[in-house]
């Protein structure tokens, strides 16, 4: 009974207890509070208000708590808000109403007005229609003219005071004022079910062993939905150096403004499983131990289930082709979802922000550094003439970069947008920035030779030649990549052998069966690349010649 008489009550707004710190995931975000307030001695029930309704069940805890202070119990609920009545004048509903029929009447006035003019212009055509009865004497003509101007003055009179009258009457209706109770009760229908009508109590209760009236302190951290954030990366090169900026654009649409907090950023979802899916037992059956189908009612059988089937091989001319290097591919692809993610990490922005719930893209500095590259050029002549910039670059921050979309600058003017993979600490990976002008590329194909004539001629032998030049219009020397396609046969019978170029250092076949020189082009000067190879195939064999070019 004693306690019961020592138990006092505090009411609070979600204003009084400002934001220490928020950690945003994908999908929601964890919010922490400080709440200070003076209590009485004995045990005090702490009532929260205004905490969102996209509040997580079960997710508030405790801590923090000021010396000699026990937290007893914390329960949460759901309370729809009070909403403010709206005084309406009666005499101006009235008046309302009242202009809007003469409003209605206006308009049906102007269109009598327009039928009366189309009236009179379709008798005026019929009067002066010649007859052979009869004879238009100029008199009649100019008396006519003057009942007619007589009678379109008016009409012309009638329509301008109609749209000054209309005009009027629509100022004073978009006058401010408050909104008929027909609107009113509409407006209070659509947001009676808006989720901002309703919020979410706390009730703390807890008990001091002070003896005298003190001030108390508590931390209170709970989880929100409807919070996300994503990856956003600005890679800029300036003389020669990459600059990479990492951001992160955050979306607040949870009820509740952050002011002033320290925010994090997790690539964590709290929501997924922590243990991996059981395997069971898989048991070899005989096939009388498989259940027969059912006869359908027709009388037949159903189908049988589908067979499992594997994907085929590609061809030849689909491998060539797919296997090349594709610099020029620069459109931003969707971003993968966080299954694909391998590592989990959290991001400390280095200063408080405040970011109110609105549900737009508020874009926050995460780190920003130089980073060890190296630039070279990638070059496809066969499908563009184009040399790609490309720098390789190494993570040496002491944070992974995460998949997220990039925006590429060179010497302060945007390039292009590319998709950032996921790249961990002190792993190399590659930007493309886009053809570079200043590196011209041309490609001839030089023709074939084709011999498949003659009495003795037991095979089929095409000859095929190209060039390729690489002018570097630099001052200084530049290293480039060029590929070029090497026909692969799948078939013994079919025999590819390449003259020119020979294979060594600068020089090699890849794994896909293209050409690749690696070489170092000086400022002002041109190389030039040949290939030269020979395919042979028996007589009785035919080939599409268009797949050996």
């Amino acid at each position: 009974m004693e306690a019961q008489q020592q138990e006092s009550k505090v009411k609070l707004n979600r204003e009084d207890c400002p934001t220490t710190k928020v950690t945003v995931y994908s999908g929601s975000a964890e919010i922490t509070r400080g709440l200070t307030t003076r209590v009485k001695p004995g045990v005090t029930k702490i009532t929260l208000n205004g905490i969102s309704s996209q509040f997580q069940q079960e997710s508030v805890r405790i801590s923090g708590a000021s010396t000699g202070v026990t937290v007893l119990e914390v329960t949460s609920r759901t309370k729809a808000r009070k909403e403010k009545k709206i005084q309406v004048d009666p005499e101006r509903t009235k008046q309302m109403e009242e202009l809007r029929a003469q409003l209605i009447q206006l308009t049906d006035e102007a269109k009598r007005i327009e039928e009366e003019r189309d009236w009179m212009v379709d008798w005026s055509k019929q009067l002066l229609k010649p007859d052979k009865n009869s004879a238009t004497g100029e008199q009649v003509v100019a008396e006519y003219m003057r009942f007619y101007r007589t009678a379109t003055s008016e009409l012309d009179a009638r329509k301008r005071q109609n749209v000054q009258d209309q005009r009027d009457v629509q100022n004073k209706l978009n006058s401010p004022a408050p909104l008929p109770v027909s609107q009113l009760n509409e407006k209070k229908k659509k947001t009676s079910n808006a989720p901002s009508t309703y919020h979410t109590q706390f009730i703390i209760t807890l008990a001091t062993d002070e003896k005298e009236e003190s001030e108390i302190s508590v931390l209170f951290t709970y989880m929100v939905n409807r919070a996300t954030w994503s990856p956003s990366y600005d890679i800029r090169l300036v003389d020669e150096t990459i600059k990479l900026s990492y951001f992160g654009v955050i979306q607040n649409n949870t009820e509740e403004d952050w002011e002033d907090a320290l925010i994090s950023l997790s690539s964590s979802k709290p929501t997924i499983g922590t243990h991996p899916p059981q395997l069971k037992t898989k048991n070899i059956m005989k096939k009388e131990d498989i259940p027969r189908p059912l006869i359908a009612p027709s009388g037949f059988a159903p189908p049988p289930p589908p067979t499992m089937s594997y994907r085929a091989a590609p061809s030849t001319q689909s491998q060539m082709y797919s296997a090349l290097p594709a610099p020029v591919a620069m459109s931003v692809t969707p971003p993968p979802t966080s299954a694909n993610s391998s590592i989990s990490s959290s991001f400390q922005i280095s200063r408080s922000y405040s970011l109110p719930s609105d549900g737009l893209d508020h874009k926050v500095l995460i780190h920003s550094c130089i980073m060890k590259s190296r630039l070279s050029y990638e070059i496809v002549p066969r499908m563009q003439e184009k040399a790609y910039l490309k720098a390789s670059i190494n993570n040496n921050t002491n944070m992974p970069l995460l998949a997220g979309p990039s925006s590429m600058f060179i010497e302060g003017s945007f390039i292009a947008k590319e998709q950032m993979k996921l790249v961990n600490v002190d792993e190399d990976f590659v930007v493309f920035l886009g053809p570079d002008p200043s590196i011209r590329v041309t490609y001839k194909h030089l023709g074939f030779n084709s011999d498949s004539k003659g009495i003795f001629k037991k095979k089929n032998q095409l000859e095929v030649k190209t060039k390729i030049f690489v002018e570097n219009t630099k001052k200084l020397p530049v290293e480039v990549s060029v590929y070029e396609q090497l026909p692969k046969s799948s078939d013994a019978k079919v025999i590819v052998t390449l003259s020119k170029p020979e294979t060594g250092k600068e020089c090699r076949i890849t794994e896909a069966n293209n050409i690749k020189w690696e070489q170092s082009v000086k400022g002002g000067e041109t190389v030039t690349l040949e290939t030269k190879y020979t395919v042979e195939w028996p007589l009785e064999m035919e080939i599409d010649q268009e797949s050996l070019i």
